[in-house]
């Protein structure tokens, strides 16, 4: 058994590591297979069969499930070793990551479904705000419904990085923290309502981007808005058109208001 940090939350996780397939444990009756895990894995992330480091079964309960709750689910865990993340930054090229290179996924060992993509919680820096009941609770409240699927994603976690939509993700690029899930996204409400929407939704910890919090900058006789930092950021991407579906920022003030702030294009939970 052990406990690990996501984010302000300890996340309880048994597992059962299988060296081989010659001296595996005999998974539980209605599991997938190892093989099966790691397929699914790779299908769902787009990283080389080469950087699987590991696969074992676990059970987990992570109270910091931002999407929907995981408790006490029966997953394969699939840790991926020297990869690379690759984010656009604010000028539109690719940028890799130069911290983050080690990747886990949860895939339930039932179906196969993705229940969570994750790197390891930093310290510092992570993600502490958009967590737990609350962001599940901020995601219904604005109408969004989120459903798993063993189907693999028409455009990998790798593609959705850098996708169109994912502009959001600029700051990944200095990002301590990198949490996403894939499934069947359901918005019914906005000009543009969908659903069972083939959907990332990834949330970016320890960034830091500067905005002028309460809109766009304010016109002249205006009163001036408070600059604002914000840390963590949450991006839905469209896995079949790489289209945004929304995104959100949070954070606080700014420590060091810069000499010329970036408006902010998105609500703000």
């Amino acid at each position: 058994m052990a406990r690990r940090m996501m984010g302000p939350f300890v996340a309880l996780v048994i597992c059962l590591a299988v060296v081989g397939s010659a001296l595996a444990a005999a998974p539980p009756p209605k599991s997938i297979s190892r093989s099966r895990a790691i397929s699914q894995a790779l299908a769902f992330t787009g990283f080389p069969r080469k950087a699987v480091s590991t696969a074992t079964q676990c059970t987990v309960t992570d109270p910091s499930a931002q999407v929907f709750p995981i408790e006490k689910r029966s997953v394969w865990e699939v840790t991926f070793e020297k990869v690379d993340l690759s984010f656009p930054d604010v000028k539109g090229d690719v940028r890799k990551n130069p911290t983050l290179h080690t990747v886990s996924v949860w895939v339930d060992a039932s179906d196969g479904s993705l229940i969570k993509l994750f790197t390891p919680p930093p310290k510092e820096g992570g993600i502490k705000k958009m967590v737990g009941p609350g962001h599940r609770e901020f995601l219904a409240g604005n109408n969004y419904q989120f459903k798993l699927t063993a189907a693999p994603p028409p455009r990998p976690f790798v593609r959705a990085l850098t996708a169109q939509g994912a502009r959001r993700l600029g700051g990944g690029v200095e990002a301590k923290e990198v949490v996403a899930y894939y499934g069947l996204l359901t918005h019914l409400r906005g000009p543009e309502p969908y659903t069972d929407r083939p959907a990332w939704v990834i949330f970016l910890g320890g960034v830091k981007e500067h905005f002028v919090s309460g809109g766009p900058p304010p016109r002249p006789g205006q009163a001036p808005r408070p600059e604002a930092l914000g840390t963590e950021v949450m991006a839905m991407v469209d896995a079949t058109t790489d289209k945004s579906l929304g995104s959100f920022m949070t954070g606080g003030p700014a420590e060091t208001p810069p000499a010329e702030a970036a408006p902010a294009e998105e609500k703000k939970p």
